[in-house]
């Protein structure tokens, strides 16, 4: 093996070895370099964001994997328990606190079963909620204007 082929190795199970959210804040910055948005990734800096574009735009990642099922919305006629169909909770504050101040925008990677694709929800700030939890109807009715909408930085990055 040459050295450039054990330093890649290396580098791959330092990424394997990342929690998952700080997985997700290089793969957010990865998918704005696909989509021809030019990124620079400062999350280790304690900032209100993690990621700045060339045009000056904050963005901010956070990630939710699908939970399924965990909560009790409440009781069938028959007395059983009515299981909550799948969901996402995605907490906006840190450390108690919800400070949306200099944030543009918001990238929200929700990722599911292994059947079930990653999701990319694109919202512009401020969303004035400490925590939020998305059904999968909720995502396909409410939120699908947002979904995989990369266009809404590029535009604003025009501005």
């Amino acid at each position: 093996m040459s050295t450039k082929e054990k330093a890649r190795q290396r580098m791959r199970c330092n990424y394997r070895s990342l929690a998952f959210w700080r997985r997700a804040e290089r793969l957010i910055a990865k998918r704005l370099r696909e989509e021809g948005i030019p990124c620079r990734l400062i999350a280790g800096k304690k900032l209100p964001w993690d990621i700045v574009t060339s045009s000056g735009l904050h963005v901010e990642c956070k990630a939710a994997k699908l939970l399924c099922g965990r909560r009790a919305s409440g009781r069938r006629k028959d007395g059983t328990r009515k299981l909550r169909s799948p969901f996402w909770t995605i907490t906006i504050k840190r450390h108690g606190r919800l400070n949306e101040q200099g944030v543009n925008f918001y990238i929200i990677y929700l990722t599911g079963c292994n059947d079930l694709r990653p999701v990319y929800l694109v919202c512009p700030a401020p969303i004035r909620r400490k925590q939020f939890s998305i059904t999968l109807r909720q995502l396909l009715m409410n939120y699908r204007a947002n979904v995989n909408a990369w266009h809404l930085i590029r535009e604003a990055g025009r501005k």
